[in-house]
């Protein structure tokens, strides 16, 4: 049987890369986005790949999008979705401001997976997409940087937790910019593409089992 995946966020930059990797190996994909409007301006790329409209913006949006997925059977779920942030130093911040970021940002990622989890099946991998800014103070992002850093934390207690299901989990962390689909030309210095984020990302699910909890993409 193909292997089956279900990426959340599919139609941003990193999860159409990995849409379109998974679909050049002859992957069943179920793609899952907030809205059709991603879908709609997609169909070539799109094509032979379910669709979904759902959320996990909170646990109980996370639970209506989980009925309508099969979980049970997929051999693994990519987690990539992420939230805007307008640079500003870390003195110039607020709490509200850092808060109205940080609260959104891990409910995404706690919400689903404390959804999907527990409904996937012995030997399913269970990857999140982070970033390489938890490790790089790059100006302006100092809320990002944190956001990640708690990111890559759950991740490590989410492995821990679910060994005892057989459930792989891991995480993908980005240290590049990305190069995504529609900006002109090639990547540029310091940039990887869309597509071999895609690549390196279905690399990762064949071999999770040898990977590290935390696996770092750069140049």
């Amino acid at each position: 049987m193909a292997f089956s995946l279900i990426v959340v966020g599919a139609t941003g930059n990193v999860g159409r890369g990995i849409v379109a990797a998974a679909r050049q190996r002859d992957w069943e994909v179920t793609a899952v986005d907030r809205d059709t409007v991603g879908f709609d301006a997609l169909p070539d790329e799109f094509a032979g790949v379910k669709t979904v409209v759902g959320s996990v913006a909170d646990a109980e949006r996370a639970a209506e999008l989980a009925a309508r997925l099969d979980l049970a059977s997929a051999d693994a779920v990519v987690v990539a979705v992420n939230l805007p942030w307008t640079p500003t130093p870390v003195l110039a911040t607020t709490w509200q401001q850092a808060d109205d970021h940080l609260g959104p940002y891990l409910r995404l990622h706690l919400s689903a997976a404390t959804t999907f989890l527990p409904a996937l099946s012995a030997g399913a991998v269970y990857l999140g997409m982070g970033g390489g800014m938890a490790d790089i103070p790059a100006r302006g992002m100092g809320v990002v940087s944190m956001a990640q850093a708690a990111q890559r934390m759950l991740y490590r207690h989410l492995e821990r937790e679910a060994r005892a299901s057989e459930v792989l989990v891991r995480e993908v962390m980005i240290r590049a910019m990305v190069h995504g689909f529609g900006q002109p030309g090639e990547p540029g210095p310091g940039m990887l593409g869309s597509d071999v984020i895609g690549e390196r990302v279905c690399d990762v699910l064949i071999d999770a089992k040898e990977q590290e909890v935390v696996v770092v993409l750069e140049l």
